[in-house]
């Protein structure tokens, strides 16, 4: 895929939030599944709009489900 610099650059922002002690088990679940949701859409050779629709809104779903209660 063309833009997969922005992809590394967003799983680069996301990992830290992994490592860090002060995240619970679900947050670290949720961030982890958002990754790799990025991860799997990284692969795709030609995306189509529909597919970067499907990705964005499941990785701000995990988000969500992690940061806002």
């Amino acid at each position: 895929m063309k833009g997969s610099k922005d992809l590394n650059a967003i799983m680069d922002k996301l990992l830290p939030l992994i490592a860090r002690n002060d995240v619970e088990p679900q947050q670290k679940k949720s961030v982890e599944a958002a990754i790799e949701h990025l991860r799997r859409f990284r692969r795709k050779h030609c995306p189509t709009r529909a597919e970067t629709f499907r990705c964005v809104r499941e990785v701000a779903e995990e988000l969500l489900r992690a940061f806002v209660r």
